[in-house]
């Protein structure tokens, strides 16, 4: 998934890692992309075996620095990565991100993989916690609310011209 997603292969040659691409060759880690760079980590995490069967993963907001188009890529990785009995922590502020992830775990989740979504929010001057097996699930959910924000901003504006 990953390296289709790379259009190439993690190499390594003198120490240095590239990402070889077919009909452009190899291109040093540090002049990729954050996005490029981030996602070749793991799979240089998963070929050197630092990431396997009853790892810990803990990422956040792994759409930071990542072109849209591949956050369906992520999703993949998170869900193959959970089958293949990593555990994984993933704290996002995206909502693309959050709702693939809600969509896969309400109707894609044939596996049952155990997938909890956790909303952490303030209310009387302390920090609770919220915790679904489904995204919709969630009282307290501010990505979703502001987007709901946006969306109703929009149709303002559009409509009042």
């Amino acid at each position: 998934i990953l390296e289709k997603a790379l259009s190439g292969k993690i190499v390594q040659e003198n120490n240095k890692f590239y990402l070889k691409q077919t009909g452009i060759g190899k291109l040093e880690m540090g002049l990729l992309a954050e996005g490029y760079r981030k996602i070749s980590t793991i799979v240089q995490l998963i070929a050197n075996g630092t990431i396997q069967e009853n790892t810990i993963l803990f990422w956040d907001e792994p759409e930071s620095n990542i072109n849209p188009k591949m956050i369906p890529v992520l999703t993949k990785l998170f869900v193959q990565l959970a089958k293949l009995g990593v555990q994984l922590f993933i704290s996002t502020h995206s909502y693309f991100l959050m709702q693939e992830l809600g969509l896969f775990a309400e109707y894609e989740n044939h596996d049952k993989l155990d997938i909890q979504f956790v909303s952490m929010f303030l209310e009387e001057n302390e920090v609770k916690i919220e915790t679904a097996d489904q995204l919709k699930d969630l009282q307290h959910n501010v990505i979703e609310e502001e987007f709901q924000r946006l969306y109703t901003h929009e149709q303002e504006l559009f409509f009042n011209d």
